[in-house]
């Protein structure tokens, strides 16, 4: 069974574009705890989106993005953005 695609647009509209569920691998937490901030916007490149269909669900998206080998982050400034 394969599984359907997911488009960038879904990622976007999903819960207003505020919070999404992210997952990593445990020995590359670390890495990306030091590197992101909460409450600030980054542009993922690499990641994974699935669907968000666990029994436990950090935010109510319907998608999730998952970190993998090659993911990479970049931290934007968007001055339209004001801070939480």
């Amino acid at each position: 069974m394969s599984r359907p695609p997911i488009l960038i647009k879904d990622l976007v509209k999903g819960n207003q574009g505020d919070q999404i569920h992210m997952t990593t691998r445990n020995r590359e937490f670390k890495d990306w705890f030091e590197q992101l901030t909460e409450h600030e916007t980054y542009c993922l490149y690499n990641g994974d989106p699935m669907v968000n269909d666990s029994t436990f669900n950090v935010c109510p998206n319907k998608l999730k993005l998952v970190f993998n080998g090659g993911t990479t982050v970049s931290k934007l400034r968007i001055p339209e953005i004001p801070p939480h």
